[in-house]
């Protein structure tokens, strides 16, 4: 992911995270880095940062429980 992108998503969502561990977000406590990792509060929230992935062909993966699921070291 490009610089530009990672700041101007950094400015539209302040609480994003980046390089996140993803082991501590799954039952296997397995996984290393996220590039960018949102935990959304709201529906709307949630909608909108979807919509700016969409816009700026940025990967998705949508997590509920974490529950069987491997991460990549």
């Amino acid at each position: 992911m490009n610089k530009q992108i990672k700041t101007q998503i950094k400015d539209k969502f302040p609480e994003i995270l980046t390089d996140e561990h993803l082991n501590k977000y799954c039952t296997f406590m397995i996984g290393g880095p996220a590039d960018l990792f949102y935990k959304a509060k709201t529906t709307e929230k949630l909608i909108e940062i979807i919509n700016f992935a969409k816009q700026h062909q940025i990967p998705l993966f949508i997590m509920a429980g974490g529950s069987n699921l491997l991460f990549d070291d």
